[in-house]
Formats: C-alpha cells, sequence, structure tokens
C-alpha cells in the first residue's frame, strides 16, 4: 500500500473534519486534511469568497468540503455551523 493509500484508509475509518478558516495557518491545516483523504468544514466570520475558494480547493483534491459563515465567538452560529456540518458531511 502507498504512502497515500495508507493515510486516505486512516482517515475512511475516522474521517476527521476541521472547521477553520480560509486564510494562512487554517487554510494549510484544511488543505493538508483534506489532501490526506477528509471531509472538511472551512469557517470564516465574514469572508465568504475566501472560505468558498478554500472548500473548493478542498474539493479538488477529491473531498467533500463545506463553507459556513460563523463567528465562532456566538455559540448560535457554532451551533448552526455544527447543524450545517452534519446535514452537509454526516457525523
Amino acid at each position: 500500500m502507498s504512502p497515500d493509500a495508507g493515510r486516505r484508509a486512516r482517515n475512511e475509518s475516522r474521517r476527521p473534519r476541521r472547521a477553520g478558516d480560509g486564510r494562512n495557518i487554517g487554510r494549510a491545516i484544511i488543505l493538508r486534511l483534506a489532501a490526506d483523504g477528509a471531509d472538511v468544514v472551512v469557517n470564516a466570520r465574514a469572508n465568504a469568497a475566501e472560505a468558498d475558494a478554500v472548500a473548493d480547493a478542498a474539493r479538488a483534491l477529491g473531498v467533500r468540503a463545506i463553507a459556513v459563515l460563523a463567528d465562532v465567538a456566538d455559540r448560535r452560529a457554532v451551533d448552526a455551523m455544527v447543524e450545517a456540518a452534519i446535514a452537509e458531511l454526516g457525523r
């Protein structure tokens, strides 16, 4: 089994999802997880175009990805983001 296949097999069993932003380290983490086969949630507080671009880049790596606008300081917004992730990507 190739190293890439091994990473994908590990991720198939636990399917980590990372909610992160569309910039800097968050973007890098999301794209690395996507490259390793994980479905991802891209979160941005206000910049939908940036979050959509990162989600598109993750999809290009062959995984499911959604972009969600939410202020993580707002509990209701976070709850709505989690609900959206579950609805789109499952548990």
